[in-house]
């Protein structure tokens, strides 16, 4: 259709009754990374965890994360991560809606460590326990 000179389309999803196929439906799981600058500058990411409420002890004072769930990309600076990567976390940011095919409205919120918002800290579950093995570090 066109409105003002400009073409949109209105989209819908058939339900299984309706002869659509729910099983090729799949939800997004979130994911938590860590991101650094390699040496040439570009992106390196590190999947630490993926699924709904990663622990909130993942989120480390010496790095820069990303958490996405979904629906939104946060990005939280720790106080001791290294400046170039706190300067860089919204281009990393952008990298990463590109790089993981992410739609490229999705909203981006930053937040430095100990200035978080109460909503952002809901979405992580508690910490993990002392002692948890190197192994079990992507879920």
């Amino acid at each position: 259709r066109k409105f003002l000179g400009i073409s949109y389309a209105s989209i819908s999803i058939k339900s299984a009754e309706a002869g659509g196929d729910d099983a090729r439906a799949k939800a997004f799981a979130p994911a938590l990374f860590y991101a650094s600058a390699s040496d040439s500058g570009t992106l390196q990411l590190k999947n630490v965890w993926k699924g709904d409420e990663p622990p909130i002890n993942r989120l480390r004072t010496d790095k820069v994360c990303f958490f996405d769930n979904g629906f939104q990309c946060y990005i939280w600076a720790g106080k001791a991560a290294p400046r170039q990567d706190r300067t860089s976390a919204f281009p990393f940011a952008q990298d990463y809606l590109k790089r993981y095919k992410r739609p490229a409205v999705l909203p981006i919120t930053r937040f430095n460590e100990g200035v978080e918002s109460a909503d952002f800290k809901r979405q992580f579950g508690p910490p993990e326990p002392p002692g948890c093995c190197a192994s079990c570090a992507v879920q």
